[in-house]
C-alpha cells in the first residue's frame, strides 16, 4: 500500500486482511482500487445506507 493511501484507509485495508469474509467501507477511487487488488471485499458509503 503506497504512500498515496492515507493512515485510516491503511489501517482498514490491515484489519480486512485480517478478518475473514470481512467488508470495508471505502470511498476513495484510489483505495478502492488497491482493495481490490488485495481481494478486500468493499462497499462505499452509499452502499450501508
Amino acid at each position: 500500500m503506497g504512500d498515496i493511501l492515507g493512515r485510516g484507509e491503511k489501517e482498514v485495508m490491515a484489519l480486512a486482511l485480517k478478518i475473514s469474509d470481512s467488508l470495508a467501507i471505502v470511498d476513495d477511487g484510489l483505495a478502492r482500487n488497491y482493495a481490490r487488488d488485495l481481494g478486500i471485499k468493499i462497499t462505499g458509503t452509499v452502499g450501508v445506507l
